[in-house]
Protein backbone atom coordinates (compact mmCIF):
# COMPACT_ATOMS: atom_id res chain seq x y z
CA UNK A 1 0.00 0.00 0.00
CA UNK A 2 2.72 1.86 0.50
CA UNK A 3 4.25 1.70 -2.76
CA UNK A 4 1.09 2.91 -4.51
CA UNK A 5 1.46 6.25 -2.28
CA UNK A 6 4.54 6.93 -3.07
CA UNK A 7 3.82 6.20 -6.82
CA UNK A 8 0.78 8.66 -6.82
CA UNK A 9 3.00 11.34 -4.75
CA UNK A 10 5.48 10.79 -7.53
CA UNK A 11 3.03 11.46 -10.27
CA UNK A 12 1.40 14.39 -8.47
CA UNK A 13 4.94 16.31 -8.06
CA UNK A 14 4.67 16.66 -12.26
CA UNK A 15 3.39 19.74 -12.48
CA UNK A 16 -0.55 19.51 -13.31
CA UNK A 17 -0.46 21.63 -16.70
CA UNK A 18 2.36 19.21 -17.86
CA UNK A 19 0.42 15.67 -18.30
CA UNK A 20 -3.55 15.20 -18.80
CA UNK A 21 -5.24 13.16 -16.57
CA UNK A 22 -4.84 9.98 -18.97
CA UNK A 23 -1.08 10.26 -18.82
CA UNK A 24 -1.27 10.83 -15.03
CA UNK A 25 -3.21 7.32 -14.64
CA UNK A 26 -0.54 5.94 -16.93
CA UNK A 27 1.76 7.05 -15.21
CA UNK A 28 0.71 5.80 -11.98
CA UNK A 29 -0.40 2.70 -13.37
CA UNK A 30 3.42 2.43 -14.79
CA UNK A 31 4.41 3.31 -11.63
CA UNK A 32 2.54 0.67 -9.94
CA UNK A 33 3.42 -2.01 -12.99
CA UNK A 34 6.93 -0.95 -12.07
CA UNK A 35 6.18 -1.80 -8.49
CA UNK A 36 4.35 -4.97 -8.88
CA UNK A 37 7.03 -5.85 -11.05
CA UNK A 38 10.31 -5.34 -8.61
CA UNK A 39 7.86 -6.85 -5.43
CA UNK A 40 7.61 -10.23 -7.95
CA UNK A 41 11.22 -9.93 -8.57
CA UNK A 42 11.64 -9.25 -5.33
CA UNK A 43 9.82 -12.32 -4.31
CA UNK A 44 11.02 -14.73 -6.75
CA UNK A 45 14.40 -13.85 -5.55
CA UNK A 46 13.43 -14.23 -1.97
CA UNK A 47 11.76 -17.59 -2.82
CA UNK A 48 15.10 -18.50 -4.70
CA UNK A 49 17.23 -17.32 -1.76
CA UNK A 50 14.76 -19.59 0.61
CA UNK A 51 15.14 -22.67 -2.34
CA UNK A 52 18.69 -21.80 -2.27
CA UNK A 53 18.75 -21.93 1.45
CA UNK A 54 16.95 -25.01 1.82
CA UNK A 55 18.75 -27.02 -1.07
CA UNK A 56 21.93 -26.03 0.66
CA UNK A 57 20.32 -26.89 4.25
CA UNK A 58 18.89 -30.33 2.82
CA UNK A 59 22.57 -30.73 1.54
CA UNK A 60 24.79 -29.61 5.08
CA UNK A 61 21.58 -32.05 6.34
CA UNK A 62 22.65 -34.60 3.93
CA UNK A 63 26.17 -34.31 4.10
CA UNK A 64 25.63 -34.66 7.90
CA UNK A 65 23.95 -37.12 7.53
CA UNK A 66 26.34 -38.91 5.46
CA UNK A 67 29.07 -38.12 7.87
CA UNK A 68 26.92 -39.50 10.89
CA UNK A 69 26.76 -42.74 8.98
CA UNK A 70 30.29 -43.03 8.07
CA UNK A 71 31.23 -41.90 11.62
CA UNK A 72 28.22 -44.68 12.33
CA UNK A 73 29.92 -46.97 9.76
CA UNK A 74 33.57 -46.73 10.86
CA UNK A 75 32.44 -47.01 14.95
CA UNK A 76 30.43 -50.18 13.76
CA UNK A 77 34.40 -51.68 11.97
CA UNK A 78 35.64 -50.37 14.42
CA UNK A 79 33.57 -52.55 17.26
CA UNK A 80 33.45 -55.29 14.68
CA UNK A 81 37.07 -55.64 14.68
CA UNK A 82 37.32 -54.85 18.16
CA UNK A 83 35.08 -58.14 18.78
CA UNK A 84 36.82 -60.05 17.08
CA UNK A 85 39.91 -59.00 17.87
CA UNK A 86 38.00 -59.80 21.59
CA UNK A 87 36.58 -62.99 20.61
CA UNK A 88 40.12 -64.13 18.89
CA UNK A 89 42.22 -63.22 22.06
CA UNK A 90 39.35 -64.87 23.87
CA UNK A 91 39.47 -67.96 21.83
CA UNK A 92 43.13 -68.13 21.99
CA UNK A 93 42.89 -67.95 25.87
CA UNK A 94 40.28 -70.85 26.33
CA UNK A 95 42.24 -72.92 23.71
CA UNK A 96 45.65 -71.88 26.16
CA UNK A 97 43.50 -72.81 29.18
CA UNK A 98 42.23 -75.99 27.37
CA UNK A 99 45.82 -77.14 26.54
CA UNK A 100 47.13 -76.62 30.41
CA UNK A 101 44.11 -78.53 31.36
CA UNK A 102 45.46 -81.34 28.77
CA UNK A 103 48.30 -80.88 30.03
CA UNK A 104 47.93 -80.68 34.03
CA UNK A 105 45.47 -84.24 33.13
CA UNK A 106 48.46 -85.54 31.49
CA UNK A 107 50.98 -85.12 34.30
CA UNK A 108 48.31 -86.04 37.03
CA UNK A 109 48.08 -89.46 34.47
CA UNK A 110 51.63 -89.70 34.28
CA UNK A 111 51.89 -89.42 38.02
CA UNK A 112 49.06 -91.71 38.57
CA UNK A 113 50.74 -94.13 36.21
CA UNK A 114 53.81 -93.60 37.78
CA UNK A 115 52.34 -94.55 41.63
CA UNK A 116 50.36 -97.45 39.88
CA UNK A 117 53.83 -98.72 38.71
CA UNK A 118 55.41 -98.69 42.09
CA UNK A 119 52.39 -99.87 43.78
CA UNK A 120 52.54 -102.38 41.50
CA UNK A 121 56.14 -103.35 41.67
CA UNK A 122 55.86 -103.30 45.35
CA UNK A 123 53.50 -105.37 45.40
CA UNK A 124 55.49 -107.90 43.13
CA UNK A 125 58.09 -107.55 45.28
CA UNK A 126 55.82 -108.31 48.82
CA UNK A 127 54.59 -111.19 46.81
CA UNK A 128 58.16 -112.35 45.47
CA UNK A 129 58.73 -111.86 49.41
CA UNK A 130 56.33 -114.06 51.06
CA UNK A 131 56.66 -116.62 48.29
CA UNK A 132 60.75 -116.81 49.32
CA UNK A 133 59.20 -116.96 52.79
CA UNK A 134 56.52 -119.44 52.12
CA UNK A 135 59.52 -121.75 50.42
CA UNK A 136 61.45 -121.17 53.44
CA UNK A 137 58.78 -122.27 55.69
CA UNK A 138 57.89 -125.23 53.64
CA UNK A 139 61.61 -126.24 53.23
CA UNK A 140 61.71 -126.20 56.59
CA UNK A 141 58.79 -127.96 57.28
CA UNK A 142 59.79 -130.36 55.03
CA UNK A 143 62.99 -130.56 56.63
CA UNK A 144 61.04 -131.00 59.60
CA UNK A 145 58.76 -133.52 58.54
CA UNK A 146 62.06 -135.17 57.04
CA UNK A 147 63.58 -135.15 60.40
CA UNK A 148 60.31 -136.56 61.82
CA UNK A 149 60.18 -139.23 59.48
CA UNK A 150 63.50 -140.44 60.45
CA UNK A 151 62.95 -139.99 64.16
CA UNK A 152 59.42 -142.15 63.98
CA UNK A 153 61.13 -144.42 61.69
CA UNK A 154 63.93 -144.63 64.27
CA UNK A 155 61.17 -145.49 66.81
CA UNK A 156 59.24 -147.86 64.12
CA UNK A 157 62.67 -149.57 64.35
CA UNK A 158 63.32 -149.54 68.42
CA UNK A 159 59.65 -150.41 68.49
CA UNK A 160 59.50 -153.13 66.00
CA UNK A 161 62.86 -154.85 67.61
CA UNK A 162 61.16 -154.52 71.32
CA UNK A 163 58.84 -156.40 69.65
CA UNK A 164 61.16 -159.10 67.91
CA UNK A 165 62.44 -159.08 71.38
CA UNK A 166 59.00 -159.46 72.95
CA UNK A 167 58.09 -161.83 70.73
CA UNK A 168 61.09 -164.01 71.05
CA UNK A 169 60.73 -163.65 74.76
CA UNK A 170 56.96 -164.64 74.93
CA UNK A 171 57.95 -167.51 71.89
CA UNK A 172 60.43 -169.10 74.53
CA UNK A 173 57.80 -168.16 77.48
CA UNK A 174 55.42 -170.08 75.48
CA UNK A 175 58.25 -173.42 74.42
CA UNK A 176 59.39 -173.59 78.06
CA UNK A 177 55.46 -173.70 78.93
CA UNK A 178 54.63 -175.89 76.32
CA UNK A 179 57.68 -177.79 77.84
CA UNK A 180 56.90 -177.68 81.50
CA UNK A 181 53.20 -178.84 80.05
CA UNK A 182 54.44 -181.19 78.09
CA UNK A 183 56.73 -182.84 81.02
CA UNK A 184 54.05 -182.15 83.67
CA UNK A 185 51.51 -184.18 81.41
CA UNK A 186 53.88 -186.96 80.95
CA UNK A 187 54.82 -187.33 84.59
CA UNK A 188 50.93 -187.46 85.09
CA UNK A 189 50.63 -190.17 83.25
CA UNK A 190 53.69 -191.88 84.40
CA UNK A 191 52.37 -191.60 87.19
CA UNK A 192 48.82 -192.63 86.43
CA UNK A 193 50.50 -195.91 84.53
CA UNK A 194 52.97 -196.46 87.68
CA UNK A 195 49.58 -196.34 90.21
CA UNK A 196 47.57 -198.36 87.82
CA UNK A 197 50.79 -201.03 87.34
CA UNK A 198 50.50 -201.08 91.68
CA UNK A 199 46.81 -201.75 92.01
CA UNK A 200 47.45 -204.93 89.36
CA UNK A 201 49.63 -205.95 92.13
CA UNK A 202 47.36 -205.82 94.79
CA UNK A 203 44.67 -207.39 92.63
Amino acid sequence: MWKIVIALAVVLSVPVQALSLEEQIANVAHVENQQEAQRLSEQRAMEKAKREAAQLAAKIEADKRRSAEAVARKKAEERKRAQAVANQKKAEAAQLELLERMRAEDERLADKKRDQDYEDLKRMIEIEELRAELAMKKAKAQRADEYIDRDLERQDVSIEGHRARNDVTQSEADATRVLADGASELMKKEGEARVEANSGLFN
